[in-house]
């Protein structure tokens, strides 16, 4: 058999000597050998570079596969949760009363003239509470305002209520129940002078007067009276010699016997008519002394000490607090506008006075609602951020239709705080944010996230808990994991009260709440709060 020898293509020889041909020229200009060297370590990485970017359809659809998904877990905690209902409270001092005084008697206009308090200032019985042109405002205890003047001869339940509240605080105000006297003018009168104002009509000449010639004339009739008496008892006496003549007369005998006897007749009869007028005298001065005292009684009861309305104002729960302050010294109250304090409609006068004691009324849903029970805890968030404990008194007492739909009802719910100091107490009045405690699971239970609670096809609730330790970077399918059956109590703040658990679990374990790719190197998410 014949060899076959290869034959070379004339394109192979071309290259080739291209090839001799520019290394001969290379070496024919006198290139150094480390030259050449140096060429072929730089194309050698140039080389690698490349490699690395240019990259097969194959590797780029395998860089481009998502990673395994792997578990997203969370702690089973011990720990006690709250469900809550969130509302806004107003919070008011209880029973604002409105303090408008009128013009006092005997004066042109209503000019505050001083005693002006400060808002937060407390108010007791038988204070001064304002000065209007120069009489004061005295405040009392009392179930209901006061109407009308008071003075002599007026009857009913205000007088009754004056002589009361004169009573509660130690003045004698006498108990003639509704009758307005003596002894309430008196205490009345008692009351200006130890607030340092002058009685109402002490100032009245005409009355002083009229009362001190009543008694100049009780005195004269008296007198009068007096007189009388001395002259009866004188007729008295002369009528008694008279008859003691006539019975001696009687044992005389002789001729001159029947003449003394008739003489001693006569004497007696004549004392016995001066007896008769001495007697209808008497009884005319005694008539003139009753007229007398009747007309001094008159006068007095006119002069006894009024009461003028606006110059007391009755106020139920004393002692209150100011509230409002609306007037300056030198305003005039008749021509001021009302000042609206608590942003009603109604409007409010120179100051209102409220009860020492707050009222905290919340708004909530009607279905918000049902869920408070009276008793129930409320957390009230003051304005400076601190809270104050207060509890249900009232759920839904009155409800307010804010539009027809009934899903939107509002639920007013009434509120008790107490053992405020009056810093607290002043920082909470507003609107302020209410929270309900309507369910608190157990303090030491456990809780895992909503997101780990399922249920089986029976409706049965479960969690699914890591067996081991869970390992990092690998996909859920191969983490070792156990279903937990489980009785759910409180959901609440995104997470759920385990009640039991069938088998049992334990705080620190770990619960899926779900599965995904975590960022690289960590595959795996543990989700602790």
């Amino acid at each position: 058999m014949q060899s076959v020898t290869p034959v070379e293509s004339d394109s192979a020889h071309e290259d080739d000597a291209l090839v001799r041909s520019g290394f001969r020229s290379v070496l024919r200009v006198g290139v150094p050998l480390w030259v050449l060297a140096g060429l072929a370590v730089v194309c050698l990485g140039i080389g690698f570079v490349v490699g690395g970017v240019v990259r097969s359809p194959e590797d780029v659809a395998a860089a481009s596969r998502p990673p395994a998904a792997g578990l997203i877990t969370a702690r089973v905690e011990a720990r006690q949760i709250s469900a809550v209902v969130s509302g806004r409270a107003d919070v008011e001092f209880s029973d604002p009363v409105v303090v408008d005084p009128p013009i006092p008697l005997g004066v042109d206009a209503a000019i505050v003239t001083g005693r002006v308090p400060q808002v937060g200032v407390e108010v007791s019985a038988g204070m001064v509470l304002l000065e209007v042109s120069g009489r004061p405002v005295i405040v009392l205890p009392g179930k209901f305002s006061a109407y009308r003047s008071l003075g002599a001869g007026s009857v009913g339940p205000d007088v009754a209520q004056l002589r009361k509240a004169l009573s509660g605080l130690g003045y004698a105000a006498g108990n003639g129940g509704q009758t307005y006297d003596a002894a309430l003018a008196a205490a009345v009168k008692q009351l200006y002078k130890d607030a340092g104002y002058p009685a109402p009509g002490s100032q009245n000449l005409d009355s002083q007067g009229a009362v001190s010639q009543a008694q100049d004339g009780l005195s004269d009739a008296k007198d009068a009276q007096s007189q009388a008496s001395k002259q009866v008892t004188k007729a008295k006496s002369a009528v008694s010699a008279a008859e003691k003549s006539v019975t001696a007369a009687k044992k005389l005998t002789g001729e001159d016997a029947a003449q003394t006897l008739a003489a001693a007749r006569a004497d007696l009869e004549q004392a016995k008519e001066a007896l008769a007028d001495a007697q209808q005298s008497l009884k005319l001065a005694k008539r003139e002394v009753s007229r007398a005292q009747t007309a001094l009684d008159g006068v007095r009861k006119a002069a006894w000490t009024p009461l003028p309305m606006g110059e007391v104002i009755f106020v139920s729960d004393l002692p209150r607090r100011v509230d409002a302050v609306n007037v300056k010294v030198g305003q005039d109250l008749s021509a001021s506008p009302a000042t609206n304090v608590y942003g009603r409609d109604e409007p409010s006068g120179a100051l209102v006075l409220a009860g020492a004691e707050l009222t905290v009324k919340a708004n909530v849903s009607a279905a918000e609602g049902q869920l408070l029970q009276v008793g129930g805890q409320v957390a009230l968030t003051a304005h400076d951020g601190s809270q104050v404990t207060g509890v249900i008194t009232s759920i839904c007492d009155q409800t307010t239709e804010n539009v027809p739909n009934e899903s939107f009802t509002s639920c007013q719910v009434g509120i008790a705080v107490e053992s405020l100091t009056p810093e607290t107490r002043d920082g909470l009045v507003g609107n302020v944010l209410a929270t309900f405690q309507v369910g608190r699971s157990a303090p030491d239970g456990l809780v895992v996230p909503v997101a780990a609670v399922s249920a089986d096809s029976s409706r049965q609730a479960r969690v699914e808990v890591v067996v081991g330790e869970l390992v990092r970077g690998q996909p859920a399918a191969a983490q070792p994991t156990q279903i937990v059956l489980v009785e759910t109590g409180l959901s609440a703040q995104g997470y759920v009260e385990i009640v039991s658990a069938t088998p049992p679990l334990h705080a620190g374990d770990l619960v899926v709440v779900g599965q995904g790719v975590a960022p690289a190197g960590t595959p795996t998410v543990e989700a602790t709060p």
